[in-house]
């Protein structure tokens, strides 16, 4: 019977040395692509957040040999897989004794021996720690947000850009060695001691252990401890000093020494730093995911149980450790701005998100990338809309900057953007002054019938159209203080009026009390030949002007920064093009208009 296609982990052996942990072990593939196979492996640290990788090789052919050492004492797992293949895990547990420093020879009068030497200090041996290398907090690691994200506002507007900025921690960093410079100077003090790492050499006569006279013979006694050979390489340079170096990168290594005779004997440390990510990992950046449509309640509660995955951003490492994603475009997919009349919640125009990132990596180049440490940020909202409308109160947004005194028809739509908490208990006022100058005020629920939940919500009120002025206010709650929305002068009801999206994501409607112009515009689209320049098709546009006629300076103002950017919008029912805005105003005389031309489709006539 043949071989099942698998990859198998074979012949794991593991040891303790000098320097760590040392495991071995074979990977043997069977089927696949045979020869042309390659082997990979990779060792995991379980840490408190997760599993780190720490080790990782790879060879090509379906049989393969491979070894670590140096490993720290911890929790890992060995995952292997080949191009076609993945192993099962094996749990590795590394624990190694700590080696003591030997106690030298000597009764501490002139053999160099100084009593007992304490036992090591508990450190921080994970290289992924803030506190790599530190024996505070007993030795314990600790570990911070890999990326952070700066806070975003609760409500932005997807019409603008929307900007998520990451910043990593301690990446890019210069990786280095730590060693210790030792500077023997003339006519030491006879018993004079140097230790290193808790190894006392004395200065003195060489026929007893763990003495020297000069740099020479420091130097030789220093390469006599099994325990500083294994993790520090030991060069005289010169006749005076002796240079001992770490083997590896990072504080972990740093090697301690001090003297009793520092008149003679000089020390100067240099602290090791450790390689981070983005020198240890091929591609390392960051990543940020974009998780849309949570199904929570704007104001209310939150989750995040519906979101669909909008977008996925990716940036390499940048020296600054600060990276900007524009998320605009991912929120923009779940919004629209359609007009809206009929009384109610407008779901559309409004969408909950949360932010996923965290690091990303390549264990080699043109690897796979992995991602690690995940991060995650709350509920946020994002508005469709150019800008945020200001909030009069809390959890009460108008979608319109046009100002409260205005003319218009006795139909009026006005655009709300609420909490939970005030849709529940929200009631409207309206007051209607007719030509005499007697009021009439009702007050009632402003969402009767409806099922209050935070958002945008639509909603209409009829003035009666005999009456001369109106004005609409808003109660967040029953006794609470009217909030003024609109200070209404009722105009005739065959005045024409335009409606378009504003920027604070409702919709405007703008009486023109002016004339209205017709005109025409002839296009012709050309093209050549071998009897010269031809027309192949001509467009006619027929477009019209409507005018305002005059206008409060405020008024003009605002109408002046908003039409001008709004590309359409509707006269009656009809939807048109905004082809044209002008604006003119005369500040000594006091007099402001504003025009508008429009336009429907083109009509097109084909030449012969």
């Amino acid at each position: 019977m043949p071989a099942v296609p698998t990859i198998l982990i074979q012949n794991f052996s593991q040891s303790c040395t000098p320097t760590g942990g040392q495991i071995s072990f074979y990977l043997r593939v069977t089927g696949g692509s045979g020869a042309a196979e390659t082997t990979f492996w990779t060792l995991s640290k379980r840490t408190p957040t997760g599993q780190e990788v720490v080790y990782s090789g790879n060879k090509p052919g379906p049989y393969n040999s491979f070894s670590q050492a140096g490993i720290p004492n911890g929790e890992y797992l060995l995952d292997a897989s080949s191009n076609d293949f993945a192993a099962i895990p094996k749990s590795v547990t590394i624990s190694c004794a700590v080696i003591p420093p030997i106690d030298p020879p000597g009764d501490g009068g002139g053999g160099g021996g100084g009593g007992p030497i304490e036992p090591p200090v508990p450190t921080c041996n994970d290289p992924e720690a803030d506190n790599y290398g530190s024996t505070a907090n007993g030795g314990a690691c600790v570990y911070s947000d890999r990326v952070t994200a700066e806070e975003l506002p609760e409500l932005v507007a997807n019409g603008s850009p929307v900007r998520a900025t990451l910043h990593s921690a301690r990446v890019g960093g210069t990786p280095a060695k730590a060693y210790v410079d030792i500077y023997l100077q003339p006519n030491p003090n006879a018993g004079g001691v140097i230790i290193l790492n808790g190894h006392r050499l004395e200065y003195g006569p060489l026929e007893k252990a763990n003495r020297f006279l000069d740099a020479p013979s420091l130097a030789a006694a220093l390469r006599a401890v099994p325990e500083l050979v294994a993790r520090h390489e030991i060069v005289q340079p010169s006749a005076t000093r002796v240079y001992v170096m770490a083997l590896e990168e990072g504080p972990a290594w740093n090697p301690v020494a001090s003297t009793t005779d520092p008149d003679h004997f000089h020390i100067y440390h240099h602290e090791g730093a450790p390689r981070y990510h983005s020198q240890r990992r091929s591609e390392w950046g960051v990543y940020c995911e974009v998780w849309a449509g949570c199904g929570s309640d704007f104001g209310g509660v939150t989750k995040k149980s519906r979101a669909k995955l909008a977008m996925k951003l990716e940036v390499r490492y940048r020296p600054d450790n600060n990276y900007v994603f524009d998320i605009a475009d991912a929120l923009r997919q779940y919004t629209s701005h359609e007009l809206v009349t009929v009384p109610g919640h407008i779901p559309s125009r409004m969408v909950s998100y949360f932010l996923r990132f965290g690091e990303m990596y390549a264990d080699q180049p043109n690897g796979f990338r992995r991602r690690r440490n995940i991060y995650e940020t709350g509920v946020k909202w994002a508005l469709e809309a150019v800008e945020v409308p200001e909030e009069l109160a809390t959890g009460f947004r108008v979608l319109s900057t046009q100002p409260l005194l205005r003319q218009g028809g006795a139909y009026q739509v006005t655009y709300l953007l609420l909490s939970a908490a005030v849709a529940s208990t929200l009631e409207v006022l309206a007051t209607e002054r007719d030509f005499a100058g007697a009021t009439t005020t009702t007050a009632q629920d402003a969402l009767p019938g409806i099922t209050a939940m935070g958002g945008v919500y639509c909603f209409p009120w009829q003035f009666n159209p005999s009456k001369r002025t109106g004005t609409l206010g808003f109660k967040l709650q029953p006794g609470a203080e009217e909030i003024r929305v609109l200070n209404l002068r009722i105009a005739p009801a065959d005045v024409r009026s335009l409606t378009f999206a504003n920027r604070q994501g409702g919709h405007d409607t703008v009486v023109f009390a002016g004339m209205e112009e017709d005109s025409l515009k002839r296009s012709p689209a050309t093209f050549q030949n071998g009897q010269g320049e031809q027309i192949r098709r001509v467009e006619v546009d027929l477009p019209k002007r409507l005018h305002s006629g005059l206008l409060e300076l405020a008024y003009w103002r605002w109408l002046r920064l908003e039409l001008a950017s709004a590309p359409s919008g509707w006269i009656g029912q009809k939807p048109v093009t905004i082809s044209d805005f002008d604006a003119q105003g005369d500040p000594i005389k006091a007099e402001y208009t504003a025009s508008v031309e429009h336009k429907t489709a083109p009509i097109r006539g084909l030449s012969n």
